[in-house]
């Protein structure tokens, strides 16, 4: 019967059920992290996310339409090199980010205090899991699936919005998720369609969220080895300039992961009006 269904879903339901059952296992994950203690709470809502996300690709992707290309989650011997590529270009474009900021505004970095290495290790463990469990849900079967049937641009915009959307029930704002989640996207996604996987879009998302972490910019952290911050006693005016050019930047961000979107489907185009003319 599931398979029955899953074979003649039209695709926008293929996609919605994906989602809402990818929504349903970090529900039930997110009831197992409140059991644990604080310290290992988001491992215990990382590791069984990832599981069920799992779950839920092989349910689409081998019983229900697979998407053309496909795309799989399985380990090859790229798959460490491309996860390394991913750290890279996370890396780069954290910076690009940071940067600025540092160099046209009071912010500066310093070394943290009461740097405790297992309690570091502890709280970056779980940024993998949660950094794969999120790809496999918003950058495999629902992104290649849409780009399958409407196009780059479709599949572009809607995954995009659907997971700056998804981060609000993390307790987001409307503006942190959509500046943040929904920039970034744009860019996981080109990486998954031009890998054809999920390594170098989870390298990326990996590299993003520790360097944050290590940073002190996901608040008072365990991982905070340095901190980003502004001088004591800054008055009201810097904050508000470093807040502008942290939007100015993302919104230059975006513009790039627009542009290269544009060039991708360029050359998707050409792919695909070659291979016509081949057959």
């Amino acid at each position: 019967m599931v398979k029955f269904v899953l074979l003649r879903a039209h695709p926008l339901i293929a996609v919605s059920l994906y989602l809402i059952l990818f929504t349903a296992c970090l529900y039930t994950a997110g009831l197992l992290r409140s059991k644990f203690p604080q310290a290992f709470a988001d491992l215990a809502f990382g590791i069984p996310g990832c599981l069920g996300a799992a779950g839920v690709f092989y349910l689409f992707q081998k019983i229900g339409q697979p998407t053309r290309p496909k795309v799989n989650l399985s380990w090859s011997r790229q798959t460490l090199p491309k996860f390394g590529l991913g750290i890279l270009i996370g890396g780069i474009a954290f910076l690009m980010v940071l940067a600025p900021l540092l160099l046209f505004t009071p912010l500066s970095i310093q070394r943290g205090r009461h740097i405790q290495d297992f309690d570091v290790l502890l709280a970056l463990l779980p940024v993998l899991p949660l950094a794969l469990m999120e790809e496999i849900g918003f950058r495999s079967y629902a992104l290649f699936k849409l780009r399958e049937h409407y196009g780059i641009w479709i599949s572009q915009i809607t995954m995009a919005s659907v997971f700056g959307a998804f981060h609000l029930l993390y307790g987001w704002s409307l503006q942190v998720a959509f500046m943040g989640p929904f920039v970034w996207a744009f860019m996981l996604a080109l990486a998954a369609l031009r890998s054809g996987g999920v390594a170098v879009p989870t390298g990326i998302h990996f590299a993003l969220n520790i360097f944050q972490q290590l940073c002190g910019l996901k608040g008072n952290t365990p991982a905070a080895v340095w901190k980003v911050d502004f001088p004591a006693g800054s008055t009201k005016a810097p904050i508000v300039h470093a807040g502008a050019l942290g939007t100015g930047m993302h919104m230059l961000l975006l513009l790039l992961f627009l542009l290269l979107t544009f060039f991708y489907g360029k050359q998707e185009h050409r792919r695909q009006s070659a291979s016509g003319s081949r057959d």
